[in-house]
């Protein structure tokens, strides 16, 4: 098994902005989804023309429409799909993976059933697995793909592999920073969107800079509350 091998399992726009994030800093970098017509004109154009239009796909990255099979070759799944999904795409996986690799997940949300944070159905999924880790941040797919600066942080309760799992993701323009507050960096990555939606509709509003920096001066201490 390659250690630098990243099976990415969505290719919406940030599934497609981390594998060219992956693919720069030399990885193997396998990209699935469950959308078998996006992938298809994926592999034909090389650009997801539907999630994140104007990149081209780097040839490092390779499109696979059966992701069962080439599980077994990557040491990382990096997991991207919308939080509904999330649970059925660990089933799906569940049965395909050792404990010898590392599942990681993009994911925001909670889950849609009981509420609970998406660490709670790995654990329960993949008791054994070498490393279990978040990925969460203020960032967006397509600053990812220009190659803008960013900074995100990769989160696992489980210290040991993770700095270097971080050491892999972080690039020129990609900052990982780690940490082992899982349930906090989660959390973090759902509140901070009811922030963002309050700034949205301050801005519209017309409100001026100061309106802006007290919100999230004032969300920021709520949440930490």
């Amino acid at each position: 098994m390659d250690k630098k091998s990243f099976l990415v399992v969505g290719a919406g726009a940030w599934g497609t902005a981390l594998s060219i994030q992956l693919a720069n800093n030399g990885l193997t970098v396998s990209l699935t989804s469950n959308d078998k017509d996006n992938l298809r004109a994926i592999a034909s154009t090389k650009e997801n023309e539907r999630y994140l239009p104007g990149f081209q796909l780097p040839d490092a990255i390779k499109i696979e429409p059966d992701y069962a099979g080439c599980i077994a070759s990557s040491s990382s799944v990096l997991v991207c799909v919308k939080s509904k999904y999330f649970l059925s795409t660990l089933q799906s996986l569940s049965p395909h993976m050792s404990s010898e690799q590392n599942l990681i997940w993009a994911t925001k949300g909670l889950d849609s059933e009981k509420g609970r944070p998406l660490s709670e159905l790995v654990k329960q999924g993949f008791p054994k697995l070498k490393q279990t880790a978040v990925i969460s941040g203020p960032s967006f797919a397509k600053d990812v793909a220009q190659g803008m600066p960013t900074a995100i942080t990769l989160a696992s309760e489980n210290i040991e592999n993770l700095i270097g799992l971080a050491d892999l993701l972080t690039g020129r323009s990609f900052r990982v920073y780690t940490s082992t507050d899982i349930i906090g960096v989660q959390l973090g990555g759902v509140f901070k969107n009811i922030i963002a939606i309050a700034v949205g509709a301050s801005d519209a509003l017309g409100f001026g800079a100061n309106t802006r920096a007290a919100l999230i001066t004032r969300g920021l201490g709520e949440m930490k509350r």
